[in-house]
């Protein structure tokens, strides 16, 4: 699998969208990633 983990740049991402209330999907398309992850 390639890019199997999280960057801390993606966490980042991840936690900025969270504090603005984004959906987990427009969070995971920002990072290209499938929303369960």
């Amino acid at each position: 699998m390639k890019n199997k983990h999280l960057t801390l740049s993606d966490r980042n991402d991840i936690q900025i969208g969270i504090e603005q209330l984004k959906p987990f999907s427009a969070i995971a398309a920002k990072l290209g990633k499938d929303p369960s992850t």
